[in-house]
């Protein structure tokens, strides 16, 4: 098959000639089929080149429903070892169980979809599913440190167009930070709050501890394996920027203006025409 380009201009000095010239542009063509193709290469190889970091991911991010999984076990047995087995509690912790070994299969597939040529089709979200469901997964893990989570919602939030466990991701790995960093925080009263705002066009979603809040720039949170913690792995706010910024959104750490450290998370109701893997 050849690809012809015909150019062709009526003479300026004779009304019924005319000048044409014909170009065999193949090559060129086939140059930039080539070269489109191997744009899709490039981007695959790199979505795959980062596979030690989603690695990282996956062991950061499936541990915390591991650990809740763990916990809830550990109840469910209690009830049932005692001399009157208490059957309603140990149910409702089977069915807690249940919903956090689905919430690790699902971080899993969401994990794989990145080394997918397919694309990731974003959903309606409603902001207090999203929050309510995440602080259902720290609950725990904040009653045995000693830290109270208060959830501070709009009524009449709009919902807006994400992938919600992605975003679920980001709003756990916020408040179990905050839980973190106030358990070894000296101090009887130690409060999370979680807020969700309208803001013009956008959900502003923040979350606010009364800890020790930090010094320095906020950005250092966000690079790849930078941690504070003895036995962390420097990767789950890294996670949550890649995940805000595929939502056309914005995530920040500042101060909490009476003391301890702020997070910010603003998402736009509506997203461009891209996917999580552009």
């Amino acid at each position: 098959m050849k690809h012809l380009r015909v150019l062709g201009q009526k003479s300026r000095s004779q009304d019924s000639a005319y000048t044409a010239v014909i170009m065999d542009i193949t090559a060129a063509v086939k140059n930039a089929e080539r070269l489109k193709q191997n744009e899709i290469e490039i981007a695959h190889v790199a979505r795959v080149a980062t596979a030690g970091e989603l690695a990282a991911s996956i062991a950061h991010e499936v541990n915390q429903p591991l650990g809740a999984l763990v916990a809830t076990g550990g109840a469910l047995l209690r009830w049932i070892e005692r001399e009157n087995p208490d059957i309603e509690k140990a149910t409702a912790n089977a069915r807690r169980m249940v919903g956090y070994a689905q919430r690790a299969s699902d971080i899993v597939s969401r994990v794989r979809t990145l080394f997918e040529r397919g694309s990731t089709t974003f959903e309606e979200v409603n902001c207090r599913d999203l929050l309510s469901g995440s602080f259902a997964y720290v609950e725990a893990n904040a009653r045995r440190n000693r830290v109270a989570i208060v959830l501070d919602i709009d009524d009449g939030l709009p919902s807006f167009q994400g992938e919600p466990v992605q975003l679920q991701q980001v709003i756990i790995n916020l408040m179990v930070n905050a839980v973190q960093a106030l358990s070894q925080f000296n101090s009887t009263d130690r409060l999370v709050k979680v807020s969700a705002r309208l803001c013009g066009d956008r959900i502003e979603i923040a979350c606010l501890d009364n800890g020790p809040g930090f010094s320095g720039d906020g950005e250092a949170f966000f690079k790849p394996f930078h941690t504070t913690k003895q036995h962390g792995i420097g990767m789950g706010l890294a996670i949550c920027r890649s995940i805000v910024e595929a939502h056309d959104g914005k995530i920040s750490a500042g101060t909490n203006p009476s003391g301890g450290a702020a997070f910010r998370v603003s998402l736009p109701l509506t997203h461009k025409a891209s996917n999580l893997k552009e």
